[in-house]
């Protein structure tokens, strides 16, 4: 089916804006006011030109902040896959995750505990929903996320600067 249909469905009979707490941060679903006031300020515009793009087709946007702050210090985000889906054979209409964090903030486990609550309330609310994701060979720090969230990498191909290598996560994992 055409993106924007998988994406309408996975946005409306997927999953519920809903906040998110972990033991150290909070996930509240993103406005449109907050993505228009992300955007700009982003310092990482491969993450602006994504909003700009998606931010209607998105299947649900948290932004992170640490627990007991008011500051954002990244967002995660859950989307009909574009990229990883013609990669994986039977993908179906396949979720693929996006996470995103400020540069002062990467380094403490906080992209992994963002995107296993997101990824557990997204399996809790799509029964038999797979999961995708792509990553640039040589991000070695997003590689080896992906495969402490259960990924398993697949194939690999070029995507422009890039070679990029897929990854699917059995069903029943979170």
């Amino acid at each position: 089916p055409p993106a924007r249909a998988r994406s309408q469905r996975l946005a409306t009979a997927v999953l519920k804006p809903v906040q998110l707490l972990t033991p150290r941060l909070v996930l509240r679903p993103a406005t449109a006011r907050d993505i228009e006031t992300l955007q700009p300020s982003w310092p990482d515009s491969n993450l602006n030109g994504w909003l700009a793009r998606n931010n209607d087709q998105s299947a649900g946007l948290w932004l992170i902040a640490l627990a007991g702050s008011l500051h954002d210090v990244g967002c995660v985000a859950l989307r009909p896959s574009v990229m990883a889906a013609p990669l994986c054979e039977r993908a179906g209409d396949p979720i693929e995750p996006l996470v995103a964090l400020r540069p002062e903030h990467r380094g403490h486990g906080y992209a992994q505990e963002a995107l296993k609550a997101v990824l557990w309330h997204a399996q809790s609310a799509s029964a038999g929903r797979s999961f995708v994701a792509v990553c640039d060979v040589p991000n070695i720090a997003g590689d080896r996320l992906l495969r402490r969230l259960g990924f398993a990498p697949g194939y690999e191909a070029d995507a422009g600067r890039w070679r990029v290598r897929q990854y699917r996560m059995p069903s029943a994992l979170y």
